[in-house]
């Protein structure tokens, strides 16, 4: 049996630029299909990178907080081609689906207005309920390793569905007790120093001493709208782990306390954020350009994404000590079992604003359902089979 081809050489920023364009441009379902699509190109295709880099950035990229995707997209463009290729991947990454969040939010007055599209949108938002309670159900199998494990997420969950605690205390309560819990614990044993090639292809390239031109506004807005709303979303996207599923209960919360979106609208950012290719959390965008124009659709993308990106660069540059680090592997000790509590109160939450016919109700239920029993299926299936349900009553003149 021959050996795999090794490594190619490290493409460009106009590579990884194209590469991250074209994944934002067709990678719909969001998260781990971004992943799998990321995988099969930079490994299999393109041979960039070789299968145990890969999982070592896929492994840093999930313990960070953000959306998974896209900081795998931000460390893997940062070892191919430095900042700027980092910054000039998140860009092409984010911006498609920016632009589509845009558009619907322009256009999402006139839409609501439409007794069709309103009813279909009744049916995605449904769906939303139950997609977001099948990730709380798919990532029990990872986080969940103890029966402590399971007190612990059901507490959460109870503790952010009766608002007894905010999302920001309920995350730094479980990293404290998981570093506190695991210097109990015997001590996983540390992976063996790799090759010195292996080793010397980790390393990153030299950091680059130019920086991308600063994101100019393109809309006049009250400048405290517009602040606000990127310090909402930026302590929102540095206190988020598990994902862009798990920032739904905080962005929630966010967006309704602040008067931003009421609850409908926030469930249709949601559900136009799942049938939208690239990151769940571009949501974010819709909810910025609602409240502030263009300049608050920028505020909310970089408040949302900013943040867990320069993290992202500053992880890949230290993955070793990143990895081993018995603070960073206690913290997530802690924080594993409490994302699951955190997404399952999410969809009580939402239950509550979208679920409130029968027909809705059922809709949540049965995606719920078709997603446990084959959650490999693309999620975009149960969103658009909502939307045709509820619509289809509409227009049959059935009352629901």
């Amino acid at each position: 049996m021959s050996d795999p081809p090794s490594p190619r050489p490290r493409p460009g920023i106009g590579a990884v630029a194209a590469l991250a364009l074209r994944t934002g441009l067709l990678a719909f379902g969001g998260g781990f299909a971004v992943v799998s699509r990321v995988r099969r190109s930079v490994v299999e295709e393109r041979r960039w990178i070789d299968e145990n880099a890969f999982v070592e950035h896929l492994a840093v990229a999930s313990a960070l907080p953000g959306t998974n995707a896209t900081n795998l997209i931000i460390m893997l463009s940062h070892r191919f081609a430095g900042v700027r290729g980092a910054i000039a991947a998140a860009v092409c990454y984010i911006t498609p689906s920016a632009l589509m969040m845009i558009a619907f939010g322009a256009a999402y007055d006139r839409m609501r207005g439409v007794a069709a599209i309103d009813a279909a949108f009744e049916g995605l938002a449904a769906a939303v309920v139950g997609l977001v309670a099948s990730i709380a159900y798919e990532m029990r199998k990872g986080a969940i390793k103890r029966r402590s494990d399971w007190l612990f997420a059901i507490g959460v969950a109870v503790a952010l569905s009766m608002q007894w605690l905010s999302l920001l205390s309920v995350v730094a309560i479980a990293a404290a007790l998981g570093v506190i819990l695991s210097r109990g614990e015997v001590p996983p044993s540390r992976t063996p120093p790799p090759p010195a090639d292996a080793a010397e292809s980790l390393d990153a390239p030299p950091p680059s001493r130019s920086f991308a031109a600063p994101i100019v506004l393109a809309a006049i807005a009250p400048a405290g709208a517009v602040l606000s709303l990127f310090l909402g979303f930026a302590k929102i996207s540095v206190a988020t782990f598990g994902g862009g599923f798990a920032m739904i209960p905080a962005l929630a919360h966010e967006s309704v306390s602040q008067g931003w979106v009421d609850e409908r609208a926030f469930a249709d950012a949601i559900a136009l954020g799942q049938i939208t290719p690239g990151p769940v959390a571009i949501s974010a965008t819709f909810i910025g350009f609602r409240v502030a124009g263009i300049a608050g659709a920028a505020a909310a993308t970089l408040g949302i994404f900013l943040p867990p990106a320069i993290l992202a660069i500053l992880a890949v540059r230290s993955l070793a000590r990143f990895r081993t680090s018995k603070l960073v592997q206690g913290a997530l000790r802690g924080v594993s079992p409490a994302v699951v509590g955190i997404i399952a109160a999410a969809s009580f939450q939402m239950w509550a604003a979208a679920a409130q016919t029968w027909v809705s109700g059922a809709i949540a239920v049965v995606t719920l359902a078709v997603r446990v029993a084959w959650p490999r299926s693309s999620p975009l299936i149960p969103l658009f089979a909502g939307g045709c349900v509820t619509l289809g009553l509409r227009l049959l003149a059935i009352r629901f």
